[in-house]
This record gives structure tokens, C-alpha cells and sequence, in this order.
């Protein structure tokens, strides 16, 4: 950290952590290409994994958008189809600068149309960089 000093007293500067609003719920693909198939409990490389299923936005076909979505399994690294009335994980995902930006996950389980609005509402967040 740099420091400075002003009639003796003494700053230290810091970065402040960049507010974004841009942060949704990521697509099967998105959500798919952070699962490391191998490794197990869990099968992804990003801090603060749920051994449990995540949320992606996207539902299997047009006719099921209203009951269903794709989830994920970060114990094993499965993918299935979940209702939107479950209770699931979720981490949010932003196009960054440099490829997706990866939120942590949120604190509690809750239902896709919690889990859309959470998304939706997220300002700003600590966050891992796909590389």
C-alpha cells in the first residue's frame, strides 16, 4: 500500500473495489465451462463452492421456461434439470474486460425468481476472472 503524509498525518491510499450493475445469472454454457470434470468435491476451481446444484438462466427448451431451468452440481460436476420453485445456489457472472467475471456465491439457496431478482439487484461484489 502507498502511503503519504500530510502536517504529520499519514494517508494510506487504497483502491477502492469498482461498483458494477451489469451482473445477471449465467447461461448453461457460462455456468458449464467453469465445471472441472477433473476434480470432485468440488469440481470447480473457484473459491467458495457449494458442494450443491447452481441456478443457469436458461430452462432445457421455450416450453418448460416457466417450471424449469438447467442447474449444476458442483460436488460432481452434473448437469440436470431443476424446478424453478427449488431452492438452489447461485453466482452471478459479468462480461468483463478480460473474458466472464465470476461473483462468489451468494450466502443462501432460494428459488430461481429470487435467484433472478438477487442478480438483477447485485451492485457490487467481490469477483474471480475466468482465464
Amino acid at each position: 500500500m502507498k502511503e503519504i503524509t500530510i502536517d504529520g498525518i499519514t494517508y494510506e491510499l487504497v483502491k477502492k473495489e469498482p461498483i458494477y450493475d451489469d451482473w445477471r445469472l449465467p447461461t448453461y454454457d457460462e455456468l458449464l465451462s467453469i465445471v472441472n470434470l477433473c476434480k470432485v468435491a468440488p469440481s470447480c476451481d473457484l473459491e467458495d463452492t457449494a458442494l450443491d446444484y447452481y441456478y443457469a438462466s436458461d430452462a432445457p427448451e421455450k416450453c418448460f421456461e416457466n417450471f424449469y431451468r438447467w442447474i449444476i452440481d458442483f460436488e460432481y460436476g452434473r448437469s440436470e434439470v431443476g424446478c424453478v420453485s427449488t431452492l438452489y445456489y447461485v453466482r452471478c457472472v459479468r462480461d468483463g474486460k478480460n473474458g466472464l467475471e465470476w461473483s462468489k456465491t451468494a450466502k443462501k439457496r432460494m428459488r430461481f425468481d429470487e435467484a433472478k431478482y438477487y442478480a438483477e439487484n447485485l451492485k457490487k461484489e467481490t469477483y474471480y476472472i475466468a482465464k
